[in-house]
């Protein structure tokens, strides 16, 4: 569970190592850089997974991917006539697709998830929330930073020294996603961020799902491009497969009409004409 973890990295004396550092570095120390990532993924997995079940059928995550991607059944490739049997075995290869995707589009459809004005806000909810998760490790950073002022500078309670250090984070909102992402990925746009998380959590949101690895967030753009080539190949292979079963119940068909057509052969040879009496 997101929130045994959650609150075993804060209140648990064994964790207490994960912080070291944290006064001066924040959540920027590695160990605690890569676990605060991870609730964090697995908190919007959680969610992506109740709001894809919310919609009721099998194949909401897919219709929720390409909505965020931008992918439409236009942008998939066709198979191609039989005479191009070359061109359709490169069509087989994943690396043969667009892997284009709407960056605005992903934004704006990720804000619908993670924004509490958002219509998927509500749908996506859990016991532990990916607001939940950011807001209790910063809260928490917070509250160890003011612990550490306190300490150095000896000129205010620690009650007085904590309300003024939340009171500041609060005001200038330090304590929100964007903080949270600048801290664990330096260096990426957390608005990319934000929509890798959305659309990696639709496309992963079962330990099956991700049991084989997924691309780390710290390169979100790859994130976006893998996802989307990935739903047009898999879109163009079951294209393909219907027009090969069709294909082929085509051809029984034929061949069963070719049976027919020989067995009434063999009966016109002889039957053929008027009758005539002996």
């Amino acid at each position: 569970s997101v929130c045994v973890v959650l609150a075993a990295l804060c209140f648990s004396s064994s964790a207490k190592k994960l912080w070291e550092g944290s006064a001066k570095c924040g959540l920027g120390t590695p160990n605690l850089q890569r676990l605060a990532l991870a609730l964090l993924a697995e908190a919007v997995s959680r969610g992506c997974r109740k709001l894809c079940r919310s919609h009721g059928d099998a194949a909401a995550a897919t219709r929720l991917l390409w909505e965020a991607l931008g992918v439409t059944q236009a942008s998939v490739l066709q198979p191609l006539d039989d005479t191009a049997v070359e061109s359709s075995r490169e069509r087989l290869c994943r690396e043969a697709h667009d892997d284009s995707f709407d960056l605005k589009r992903a934004v704006g459809r990720s804000s619908q998830f993670f924004s509490r004005e958002g219509k998927y806000f509500h749908m996506g909810m859990t016991n532990c929330t990916p607001h939940g998760v950011v807001g209790t490790l910063l809260l928490h950073l917070a509250i160890i930073q003011a612990a550490d002022r306190t300490q150095s500078e000896e000129t205010l309670s620690a009650a007085d020294s904590l309300a003024a250090a939340l009171a500041e984070k609060l005001s200038n909102r330090s304590i929100s996603m964007k903080t949270f992402i600048e801290a664990v990925l330096p260096g990426t746009d957390p608005k990319l961020v934000q929509a890798a998380l959305y659309a990696q959590g639709l496309r992963y949101h079962s330990a099956r799902d991700r049991s084989a690895g997924v691309t780390p967030l710290s390169q979100p753009e790859r994130i976006l491009r893998e996802l989307a080539q990935e739903q047009r190949h898999l879109a163009y292979l079951e294209v393909l497969q219907a027009k090969l079963q069709a294909d082929a119940a085509g051809a029984r068909a034929e061949l069963r009409s070719n049976k027919r057509l020989a067995v009434l052969a063999q009966f016109h040879a002889t039957h053929r004409g008027f009758p005539r009496l002996f």
